[in-house]
């Protein structure tokens, strides 16, 4: 266990944060500092997809794609010269 002072803490681990259960679990925290969690009102869902570029096509970009349903593809160049593809949906 680590102990660490602070005057502001963001704990943005991830949606099991560690850092938000310690605070919550601190049998001392009355009066210290309070706890505040937001709604996620901005749910998506995702998919990986692998695309391959035409021979010739730039591969040191970043590719990215809005539509006006918000979809959303971004793609990133890969080692294998292949692009990784996140598409968002919400």
């Amino acid at each position: 266990k680590k102990e660490v002072e602070a005057d502001f803490v963001v704990g943005a681990d991830g949606v099991n944060s560690q850092v938000r259960s310690a605070m919550l679990e601190d049998p001392e925290r009355e009066g210290k500092f309070r706890v505040k969690q937001f709604k996620d009102e901005n749910v998506r869902v995702y998919k990986t997809v692998t695309l391959r570029p035409q021979p010739g096509q730039k591969l040191n970009l970043n590719y990215s794609a809005r539509t006006a349903s918000d979809i959303n593809l971004d793609a990133l160049p890969t080692r294998e010269g292949t692009l990784i593809g996140v598409l968002l949906f919400r």
